[in-house]
Formats: structure tokens, C-alpha cells, sequence
């Protein structure tokens, strides 16, 4: 993630990969009967797969703690983390795109609880 030039090399191959196997996996669900299928990534907005997302929910969460999970769960550094959340889409991009805010700043019962709020509003549609 620290050299730019690599990063984007790593995007631009793969990435299309990385699409087409969402592309199948939803299609897959689609025809299982599923209404609803939820792409999970740090960067859908702006690249190649937003083009097939209909609605965006965007998961913010304070920078520190964001990096303090990011160590914790690959057990890496705060340099390493930081460089890596400073890579995604920012949040104020993001945020013009949003249909849905999930705020993650919390305990995992409220993010359960908007979570499901938000699925109750899509399944409305």
C-alpha cells in the first residue's frame, strides 16, 4: 500500500477479477430467488463495481479506532493501518454517494440494530 504505482498495478489486475467473481456470485443469488445482495469493500465507490451497485451503504467509523481494529485483527502497525485507511475512498466522497449510514463507533448491538433497520427499508422497496 506505501507505493503508488504498485497499488495500481495490483488494482488494474485485480480488480476485473475481483468484479467478474462478484458479478457471478450475485447472479448466483438472484436466481436462488435472494432480493438483496450486499457487496462488501473499502473501494466500491469509484472504481469498477459501483457501476452495478443500486444503493450504497457506507460504514463510517472514527480514524483511530478504525486503525486500532485494522492492527488488532492482522496484527500490524499503527504506520502500517494508517497507510492503509488513508488508501480507501475517503468518507467524504463516500458520503455523496450514500443512500445509508452505518455508524460503527459504537458496540456491535447498534451496529446490529442499524444494520437491520436498513435491511427492513431495502426489503420495502
Amino acid at each position: 500500500f506505501a507505493s503508488e504505482e504498485k497499488l495500481q498495478m495490483l488494482t488494474d489486475i485485480t480488480h476485473p477479477f475481483i468484479e467478474a467473481e462478484i458479478l457471478r456470485q450475485a447472479e448466483e443469488a438472484f436466481e436462488k430467488g435472494d432480493q438483496i445482495v450486499f457487496v462488501d469493500g473499502a473501494v466500491i465507490i469509484g472504481h469498477r463495481v459501483e457501476k452495478h451497485c443500486n444503493k450504497f451503504i457506507v460504514v463510517v467509523v472514527e480514524f483511530e479506532k478504525q486503525c486500532a481494529r485494522l492492527m488488532k485483527r492482522d496484527n500490524i502497525t499503527f504506520e502500517q493501518a494508517q497507510t492503509r485507511v488513508l488508501k480507501q475512498t475517503p468518507y467524504s466522497d463516500m458520503l455523496k454517494k450514500a443512500d445509508y449510514v452505518i455508524n460503527n463507533n459504537t458496540d456491535v448491538q447498534s451496529l446490529i440494530l442499524q444494520g437491520e433497520l436498513i435491511i427492513r427499508q431495502l426489503e420495502a422497496l
